[in-house]
């Protein structure tokens, strides 16, 4: 996780993928496998509004076979 974060700082101020591969000595797989690692879940960055299921919920279902 480290090396994921030092990564996402040196891009952030401009440094070439190519530079920072070979400041971390990794590989540009390692290095897309580090941002992936580092990046946030979809939740964390749209909201949980996206956690959305036709489906019924067990309170939903309940409900419906109470009336």
């Amino acid at each position: 996780m480290a090396t994921g974060l030092r990564a996402r700082k040196l891009l952030e101020v401009g440094w070439a993928p190519e530079a920072v591969c070979e400041e971390l000595s990794i590989s540009a797989d390692d290095l897309r496998d580090c941002l992936v690692a580092t990046s946030g879940m979809a939740h964390d960055t749209m909201g949980f509004d996206l956690h959305v299921c036709p489906r019924a919920t067990p309170w939903e279902v309940l409900e419906a076979a109470e009336s």
